[in-house]
């Protein structure tokens, strides 16, 4: 299986159902699938959503890899590299859900039980966590892109 159809299967198995039952079955937004569940389905949203996008900036960069440097064997995705960019776009997105994890928690307003998630905790240790961490790790992960011929080239030989 690619991919990409792991990423829409988790996106379709943990962020549908439960998307749907707590929007459309209840109007208000209530949860009831309780706090352990909140966290839990926080985070693997947060990953499939994460793999889902960033597995379609792979295929986009391999195709404009193959495209610019057509007449350049060393620049071909191999099996080597395309087993890197999986597992490196695994470990991205659990790295970018995991706050998810941490913050996600059940708050009551009027009496209604909500997943929510509160970054008060995290901010007053970290300012700007919402924020700068993510732009880093995401410019990071460019530069990783960028480079992955040349890192597999003389890491996995």
């Amino acid at each position: 299986m690619n991919g990409d159809f792991n990423a829409d299967l988790l996106i379709a198995v943990f962020c549908i159902p439960f998307s749907y039952w707590q929007v459309l079955i209840f109007d208000d937004q209530r949860w009831v699938f309780g706090s352990a569940m909140c966290s839990l389905l926080s985070f693997l949203q947060g990953i499939a959503v994460f793999l889902s996008s960033w597995t379609l900036v792979v295929i986009s960069f391999d195709r404009w890899m193959a495209i610019m440097f057509v007449l350049s064997p060393s620049m071909r995705l191999t099996r080597k590299r395309a087993v890197y960019l999986v597992l490196a776009t695994w470990a991205f997105s659990i790295t970018m859900a995991l706050p998810l994890f941490l913050v996600a928690q059940i708050t009551t307003t009027g009496g209604i039980k909500r997943c929510d998630e509160d970054w008060t905790a995290v901010e007053a240790f970290i300012p700007g966590v919402r924020t700068h961490i993510p732009n880093l790790m995401h410019f990071f992960w460019i530069l990783l892109l960028l480079s992955e011929p040349f890192l597999t080239e003389k890491c996995m030989v």
